[in-house]
């Protein structure tokens, strides 16, 4: 081919290709792999194809998490469409392991593990799903401070980022980026209040949102805030919640529907388990609109908002081991069979689509 077919238009078919297609091809010829390991190839690749979603399921079993892919394609077949997947070895060296969140096609797990001192440190864990490829990544924290790490990718570069905040008196602000390979501080330019953070975060359009809490405020149960760092300006601003979001008492999370943020409040009354979701609406003033209240089926104990679908559908863990979808406009709930360990936590969601980004990057990174 290449005899008869100039470089050029190769490049152009070649684009055009679907990732599964393009990682047998980086076989076929240096020229090939050279082009298709390029990191503008890469970028280019990731904006160009509008990939179908697909919903990564794990669940806890006796003999540890495993994990499902399905198939989302905003229709009532879902969720038919599912396989099991094998998750990164690496994941096997962490403990307390949180899912971060997912960008890009990009799925970011962090937990503990002991390095050759036998200390224990934060590590995250980069999974491409698509090409099943992983990275590791040690994070620093040489005085074993409070710290909360968040993950997105800047859509500017297609650059993946880990965002470090150690919390103390004023918030220190540490950005990893992939493609450098490098920490660095990033300078507040304007006070920064003391705040505790939860590693309830999401990522939308390359600006990551956290839950936090205001110390002043703790003990009178009034002090939910969310903080947002945008990966391209690389500031931090806080968002305003109306008056009765602000109250610590309850489950608090955030998540994210249609490109949009969203907050979850649950809470028990009357020995019934409720959910109600706001959504962030961006016009002349930024504020919060409350989209629907979701009550959990009837003799259920407990239930939690895992994710959203395109279609504004909701996926829920009922009683921590079950896996529902709540559709808001009937009010109906719909198994998907798939089943935890019967305790809290035991199953994560978080949605990815194909993408190539970490083909290029070496399996493992240590600072």
């Amino acid at each position: 081919m290449s005899e008869v077919v100039p470089f050029e238009i190769q490049t152009e078919i070649i684009r055009k290709l679907p990732i599964k297609s393009l990682i047998q091809f980086r076989s076929v010829s240096k020229p090939w792999k050279a082009l298709i390991d390029s990191s503008k190839f890469i970028a280019d690749h990731s904006v160009r194809h509008n990939q179908p979603n697909h919903l990564l399921v794990r669940y806890a079993v006796k003999s540890g998490p495993k994990f499902i892919s399905v198939v989302d394609n905003d229709d009532d077949s879902f969720p038919q469409m599912k396989s099991s997947i094998t998750a990164p070895e690496s994941l096997n060296l962490l403990s307390n392991v949180l899912v971060l969140g997912s960008s890009h096609g990009i799925v970011c797990f962090c937990g503990s593990h002991r390095d050759q001192d036998n200390t224990r440190r934060r590590m995250v864990v980069l999974w491409n799903p698509s090409i099943r490829k992983s990275v590791r990544i040690d994070i620093p924290n040489l005085d074993n401070r409070i710290m909360v790490v968040g993950f997105g990718v800047c859509p500017n570069t297609s650059d993946i980022k880990l965002v470090k905040i150690t919390e103390g008196s004023t918030c220190e602000v540490e950005v990893y980026s992939v493609n450098s390979g490098v920490w660095r501080s990033i300078p507040m330019d304007k006070p920064c209040k003391p705040l505790m953070f939860t590693w309830y975060q999401t990522s939308i359009n390359g600006v990551i949102y956290w839950h936090a809490f205001e110390y002043i405020q703790m003990h009178d149960g009034s002090g939910n805030i969310i903080r947002s760092f945008n990966l391209t300006s690389e500031e931090s601003e806080d968002i305003l919640l109306p008056d009765c979001l602000l109250s610590t008492f309850g489950n608090f999370y955030v998540s994210k529907l249609l490109d949009s943020l969203v907050v979850i409040k649950g809470y028990r009354e009357a020995g019934k388990s409720f959910c109600d979701v706001w959504m962030l609406s961006h016009g002349v003033s930024e504020s919060f609109t409350k989209l629907f209240n979701i009550v959990a089926p009837y003799g259920s104990s407990d239930s939690s908002v895992l994710a959203f679908r395109k279609n504004g559908e909701v996926i829920m863990e009922i009683d921590s081991a079950e896996l529902q979808v709540f559709e808001p406009c009937s009010k109906n709930f719909r198994d998907l069979r798939i089943f935890g360990n019967d305790f809290v936590n035991s199953v994560d969601v978080c949605s990815y689509t194909e993408t190539l980004l970490l083909l290029n990057q070496s399996d493992l990174v240590l600072h």
